[in-house]
């Protein structure tokens, strides 16, 4: 959808950030609270918007018992492992040893993984049934540039071993 398609530079970015958090020290950190500021700045907000907006659209057009409870259960595990990416950086400060990094390395990939799913899941299953009752955007993205749809659904990068 388009809501999504503007989130997608954000997407990008967020692994971007990820895959340089990859050495213990200050040189983790930087990328790390840059992909928590992105985290928070354009996820958190569109995903409490589509809980707050495009949820009960949908809830109402499917009918039945909780026909959303899935996707808002997604929702919290999203704001779980922000939160919990949060207390780690708060907790190691500006020097993260090997098994913080690995940490958050791991929260970050992990978020980027859900994200993509979570996302094309919304655009295959709910998206498309609100889209023509509400053009407004759900979250601040909303003044970003769509990415190309060869970026939709790129494969996962996999993970440095050492």
């Amino acid at each position: 959808t388009v809501e999504h398609a503007l989130l997608q530079p954000s997407l990008d970015r967020l692994l971007e950030l990820a895959d340089r958090v990859d050495d213990a020290g200050t040189t983790a950190v930087g990328p790390a609270r840059e992909a928590l500021a992105v985290l928070r700045g354009a996820f958190e907000p569109h995903e409490r918007a589509e809980d707050a907006r495009l949820y009960p659209v949908v809830a109402s057009a499917l009918g039945g018992t909780d026909p959303t409870g899935v996707m808002s259960r997604a929702h919290v595990e999203i704001f779980r492992l922000i939160d919990r990416l949060d207390d780690v950086l708060d907790d190691v400060g500006t020097d993260p040893g090997r098994a913080d990094v690995d940490e958050i390395r791991r929260l970050l990939y992990g978020l980027h993984a859900i994200l993509v799913l979570h996302t094309s899941q919304e655009d295959e299953g709910y998206l498309s049934l609100a889209e023509p009752r509400s053009a407004a955007p759900l979250g601040p993205a909303a003044g970003a540039s769509p990415a190309p749809a060869r970026h939709r659904h790129a494969p996962p990068r996999p993970l440095a071993r050492d």
